[in-house]
């Protein structure tokens, strides 16, 4: 940072000229390098904001009785630490993990826990590509009224690379009644065009309860995109 003494030429100064501003304070005129405006992100990364906004205000508001049944709750599931499996994940964490996933794809917050280990059958998802687009192929069917699928992945991958999770991203659709559940769209909208068949894709999916906020376990896998 420089500091620049007013003489005969110079008298005062201040804005900015070719990315350096100038400014003065009790030391004097300083010269600085103009600060860069920060983009605002993108939608993706907004909407992450606003869900985080949502569940910590949800939480900040509870009573001293609906905090504790949360923590009744995550005592009942006995959830572990994903990196320390000797620890349990704290009651926050476990409403932030059941309604975040509740808040990106469209549903009300889940703000009373229901006191269940219930988690959705579960169901084996394969890709495949038909006259739509891409859709994931399901060992059943399922019902939407009960329950969706959460579903994260990649733009192409090449046939040697088997470490992907860096490059997964949430796909916001829609689950429908049935075995078959199309998401062409959703992946133009996230990745700003369409899939390509016998290209390989990443995925990590599952399917959580409506009803308890509870999903089973994340099955990822790498396969070519094939007709189906």
């Amino acid at each position: 940072m420089a500091r620049l003494i007013p003489s005969a030429l110079i008298s005062g100064i201040s804005g900015s000229i070719a990315g350096t501003t100038f400014q003065k304070n009790i030391s004097g005129l300083i010269c600085r390098a103009k600060p860069k405006c920060r983009a605002s992100g993108s939608q993706s990364q907004n909407n992450i904001k606003r869900i985080n906004s949502v569940i910590r205000s949800s939480w900040s508001n509870f009573s001293p009785a609906l905090l504790e049944r949360w923590q009744n709750f995550t005592l009942f599931l006995n959830p572990p630490q994903k990196n320390n499996k000797s620890l349990l994940i704290s009651s926050f964490n476990l409403f932030y993990q059941i309604n975040f996933f509740r808040l990106y794809y469209n549903f009300s917050i889940l703000t009373e826990p229901f006191f269940t280990d219930f988690a959705p059958e579960p169901v084996i998802c394969d890709i495949k590509k038909d006259e739509s687009g891409i859709l994931l192929k399901c060992s059943r069917s399922l019902i939407a009224a009960d329950e969706f699928i959460i579903l994260h992945i990649t733009e192409t991958l090449t046939n040697s690379r088997n470490n992907f999770n860096n490059k997964l991203r949430l796909i916001p659709f829609e689950t429908i009644d049935g075995d078959e559940q199309p998401f062409e769209s959703a992946f133009i909208d996230v990745f700003g065009q369409g899939t390509s068949l016998e290209k390989y894709y990443g995925f990590r999916y599952s399917v959580m309860s409506k009803v308890s906020g509870l999903h089973n376990p994340f099955i990822d896998f790498k396969q070519m995109l094939l007709p189906l």
